[in-house]
């Protein structure tokens, strides 16, 4: 079985994109490489080139990880795809084990991502851990569990259950989970095959990208207005204790600016009843075709 790969690109030769490709091409028999690119300026589309001569490249420049997740849908052929994020490393075995998850009720298998986190994320997190196990349910933790998230950093797709998908072109952020609620709105599963192993390097993250996240977040049940005002209540004494632990004065400076711009974008999605359309963007129809919501696209402003 051969599948199109979807790459969304944007100045993404950093970290890995010449590993992924080489674990692309060793791990998947891959069919064509659709490269959707917003733009890059760097030499993300000659190594693209370089690994796969022949990789269709969309231009995206105007766009969003909606749109260019969108145009990466369109331009398919095979029965099934796979999503691939630029900052994964493909485990040897990942299409081997990914594909017998494969069964007439399974809609898409996400493989099973190992963090390879920036220290100012990753030392963090170990604080917050260890701060969990000594007083549990005190420390914030999202109202959706991680696993009925939607992740398509590296997830094989039936390709016959999104042809029809409009992917609303707010969703810069959880446009995956987006993807997910549709294939299980049409009575498929999203499985997670736990052999399907990749690392997934996320480095350079912007702090500020947390508004956007939290303000869709709000709208989907992933967090409330509550919750988030705990988060920022708690911040520096988290921050302490994780100084304790890992003295990491960059790590301190970034959590506080992300928990910062995730309680403001919480607190927008509040008091901005206009934009209730993200809320109804997740309870359409099973099955609902693209024509139904596409004469209501909402407009869309990119938050870096």
């Amino acid at each position: 079985m051969k599948v199109d790969v979807v790459l969304l690109t944007f100045n993404s030769v950093k970290p890995v994109l010449p590993e992924c490709l080489q674990s692309l091409k060793r791990e998947v028999p891959v069919n064509r490489l659709i490269v959707v690119d917003g733009g890059s300026t760097d030499a993300t589309l000659d190594v693209c080139q370089e690994y796969f001569p022949n990789c269709e490249i969309i231009n995206d420049v105007d766009g969003n990880r909606a749109t260019s997740r969108q145009k990466g849908i369109e331009s398919v052929k095979t029965d099934w795809f796979l999503f691939l994020d630029a900052d994964v490393i493909l485990h040897a075995q990942w299409f081997s084990e990914a594909v017998q998850s494969i069964n007439p009720k399974v809609g898409a298998v996400q493989g099973a991502i190992i963090q390879r986190i920036d220290p100012v994320i990753h030392d963090f997190d170990y604080a917050m851990r260890r701060l969990r196990k000594m007083f549990g349910g005190l420390t914030y933790k999202p109202l959706l569990a991680p696993t009925d998230r939607g992740f398509t950093g590296d997830v094989l797709v039936r390709a016959s259950l999104v042809k029809d998908i409009y992917i609303p072109k707010l969703l810069h952020h959880w446009e995956d989970h987006y993807v997910k609620r549709w294939i299980e709105n049409k009575n498929y599963l999203w499985v997670r095959c736990s052999t399907a192993l990749c690392d997934h390097y996320m480095i350079d993250r912007s702090a500020k990208a947390s508004y956007y996240g939290s303000f869709i977040g709000y709208f989907i049940g992933y967090l409330t207005v509550k919750s988030s005002l705990i988060a920022m209540a708690t911040i520096f004494p988290k921050i302490l204790f994780a100084l304790c632990l890992k003295p990491n004065l960059k790590m301190a400076w970034w959590q506080l600016k992300f928990q910062f711009w995730s309680t403001i974008g919480a607190l927008k999605a509040y008091f901005a009843n206009p934009r209730t359309e993200i809320k109804k963007a997740f309870e359409f129809k099973v099955g609902a075709r693209k024509e139904e919501i596409e004469g209501s696209r909402p407009d869309y402003v990119r938050i870096d």
